[in-house]
């Protein structure tokens, strides 16, 4: 009695074996958050479904293209190739983006993972494929693509070189236009150090300029580069850190090419000293008119007294050599009192009006010979 007891519970122990692996992957397929299905390769027909599969229509016993895309046939696009076409071409696990239909008809974007299984003879017989909804993720990628295009596209247009380098100075991006100022390509500057940017001159300024920056704070400062065919440009460079955080992990900087504002201001510069030095050469010459002028009236009373000394002095050698002297040296100053009025009417003269009896008696002082109560009419 007993062994008959034992033997009827040996099927029951086997068939509890066989069904708690069954029961263990009903209840992992039931717990999956993503939808996951088994289909059969010979007619598309889904053999399985877990819960989370049926709540995006996808059930037992129908065709998975029927039910994901609401078509009699299999999907055949080039660019939505079927997820089961690829298993069996590749012979091995794929994960594909698929797009699926809902049953309103909104689109879904999903990546399919599909994994084959296969016979004993080696054949692929069914896929397993669960899906995960990327639709948010593509729309934010597509937004993403757009915004950065668009972005691109206002950086090299600019007429301002956009530049972007990391925590140690290395360049990682400079746009294109670039190549329009100084005529290097982007990978000329790309992967170098920023201080190789501007001229010797220019490099320990640089230095201590991108250190302020690093330290957190924007500034400006104007350089000297070099274009490839060894033109000077100058820049103004608006620099600020980049920060992640509370962490500053680089800096972003805008360079204006200033060069011909720059030119500019050194050609002012230089005219600026050219009106300073004509400014005080016509201060000099008129200077030296006037010494001239006061100089050379002097020099008139000299000579005057002294041909009047001449005149009325008796024949001694002495005395008439000493007189000739005096008169040769006042001629000569009376030359020197020329050159200088000359230089001095290198500018422009403005004429004023002139009294000849207040000349007259002036002189008169020279000639006294000359009766005073004469005078001009």
């Amino acid at each position: 009695m007993a062994n008959k007891t034992a033997s009827q519970d040996h099927p029951k122990k086997a068939e509890d074996r066989l069904r708690k692996p069954t029961v263990e992957i009903n209840q992992i397929l039931e717990s999956l958050a993503y939808p996951l299905y088994v289909v059969d390769v010979s007619d598309y027909r889904v053999t399985l479904a877990n819960p989370a599969a049926n709540a995006k229509g996808i059930c037992e016993g129908k065709t998975c293209h029927k039910q994901a895309h609401k078509s009699d046939s299999p999907c055949s696009s080039l660019n939505c190739p079927c997820p089961m076409d690829t298993v069996l071409h590749k012979k091995t696990p794929v994960m594909v983006e698929h797009v699926h239909f809902e049953e309103a008809g909104q689109s879904r974007v999903l990546e399919v993972h599909c994994y084959p299984i296969k016979g004993d003879d080696g054949e692929i017989k069914e896929i397993i494929e669960y899906t995960i909804d990327i639709t948010e993720r593509k729309d934010v990628e597509r937004r993403l693509q757009a915004s950065e295009s668009k972005f691109r596209e206002l950086v090299e247009n600019l007429n301002d070189v956009i530049l972007a380098i990391d925590h140690e100075g290395v360049i990682r991006y400079i746009s294109p236009n670039v190549k329009s100022i100084l005529d290097y390509l982007p990978q000329d500057f790309i992967g170098k150090h920023c201080a190789a940017l501007p001229h010797n001159s220019d490099t320990e300024r640089f230095k201590e300029y991108l250190e302020y920056i690093m330290k957190g704070h924007s500034r400006t400062g104007e350089f000297k580069i070099l274009s490839r065919k060894g033109e000077t440009h100058w820049f103004s460079i608006s620099g600020r850190p980049m920060l992640a955080g509370e962490y500053i992990v680089g800096a972003q900087g805008v360079m204006m090419d200033i060069t011909a504002r720059v030119k500019a201001r050194i050609e002012n510069e230089k005219l600026q000293q050219q009106l300073l030095e004509a400014q005080e050469m016509e201060a000099v010459g008129q200077l030296a008119g006037g010494v001239a002028h006061d100089f050379n009236n002097l020099l008139q009373v000299i000579i005057g007294y002294t041909q009047l000394a001449i005149s009325d002095s008796n024949d001694s050698d002495k005395q008439l050599r000493d007189l000739f002297e005096i008169t040769k040296a006042a001629e000569k100053a009376e030359r020197l009192s020329r050159q200088l009025l000359t230089f001095s009417r290198s500018r422009t003269l403005k004429a004023t009006n002139l009294s000849l009896n207040e000349l007259a008696d002036n002189f008169a002082h020279c000639c006294p010979d000359i009766d005073r109560k004469d005078s001009i009419g």
